[in-house]
């Protein structure tokens, strides 16, 4: 998958249904807007709602489960 493969999320609920395996990319605090790759898991598993932290989902990408 390259950059381009990457889902905006501007927060709300979770987009996609439960049990699909995806990359997320939170807000961080070296770069806001761009992002901090930080964790792989279900979708069920993540926080959607935005509070402005640096932990808010920014992006995210299906990928296949390892």
């Amino acid at each position: 998958m390259t950059e381009h493969d990457w889902i905006a999320h501007d927060g709300g609920p979770c987009p996609v249904g439960p049990g699909i395996w995806l990359a997320v990319r939170f807000r961080g605090d070296r770069d806001p807007a761009k992002g901090v790759l930080r964790s792989h898991g279900f979708s069920q598993v993540f926080a959607w709602q935005h509070d402005g932290a640096e932990d808010d989902i920014i992006a995210y990408k299906p990928e296949v489960q390892p």
